[in-house]
């Protein structure tokens, strides 16, 4: 009898482990996202993720990525301000944040500069969530 309720104990401790794990991956699906990325040099125009998981709850602490390694050298990003709220990697050409507990991400994204359809992606947690065209103000590139 004991090593009957031992391996129901197992199989529901296994099933709670990996249902857990599962609700935890963002879903592209369920998330929403802006249908356009307009990003301005100031900082001005937000750009603002909702990254939510295949049950439809939101993710708190998902690492939001916003990466424009496919752009050309016309999308300008401006160098990193300690008053900035996500982490800028100009080497790898993207910016870093996590959500907060109702699953949002608001980068007042300092780029300027365009990119032709799919330059630019977002990311969550290592999952392709999006891809996008770049428009700005900024037209040529270079800053202002």
């Amino acid at each position: 009898m004991n090593r009957i309720a031992t391996s129901w104990l197992v199989a529901f401790a296994l099933f709670a482990v990996a249902t857990s794990a599962l609700a935890a991956v963002p879903s592209p699906a369920n998330s929403t996202l802006p249908p356009c990325m307009a990003l301005c040099p100031m900082g001005d125009m937000p750009f603002t993720v909702t990254i939510r998981d295949f049950a439809n709850n939101p993710i708190a602490g998902s690492s939001v990525t916003l990466s424009f390694g496919g752009c050309p050298a016309s999308a300008f990003i401006c160098d990193p301000l300690p008053s900035d709220p996500y982490t800028t990697d100009l080497t790898l050409r993207t910016l870093r944040m996590f959500t907060d507990a109702a699953g949002k991400a608001t980068f007042p994204a300092r780029v300027g500069g365009t990119g032709a359809a799919g330059c630019a992606a977002v990311f969550a947690d290592g999952v392709a969530m999006r891809n996008y065209a770049l428009a700005s103000p900024d037209q040529n590139g270079n800053g202002m």
